[in-house]
């Protein structure tokens, strides 16, 4: 929400002490506002994770175990080297082949 109003940059977020804030949860209020935003994806692939994954491994660091590794092995080998660089957090990672 800070990056979208210009309150900060994409810089500042990694390390913002706020960082680790919810906006929006599933089932907390009984109106729940979706936000839904049609994404472009040519390569067919999508990754959701959690902070505890980000928080371990830098952007570079989660492509070259997604380039490096079968798909099937992807999210394993991502909670993998997130729990080698300290996985202080819980690790949550999601990755999806969109079928043709």
């Amino acid at each position: 929400e800070l990056i979208k109003t210009n309150a900060i940059t994409e810089e500042e977020a990694k390390n913002h002490p706020r960082k680790h804030v919810l906006t929006k949860a599933v089932r907390i209020l009984k109106l729940l506002d979706i936000s839904v935003k049609k994404m472009d994806n040519i390569y067919g692939y999508f990754l959701l994770c959690s902070d505890g994954l980000t928080n371990m491994l830098k952007d570079n660091e989660i492509l070259d175990v997604i380039t490096k590794n079968e798909f099937a092995d992807v999210a394993n080998e991502l909670v993998l080297k997130a729990n080698e660089n300290g996985g202080v957090d819980n690790i949550t990672v999601i990755y999806i082949k969109r079928e043709e």
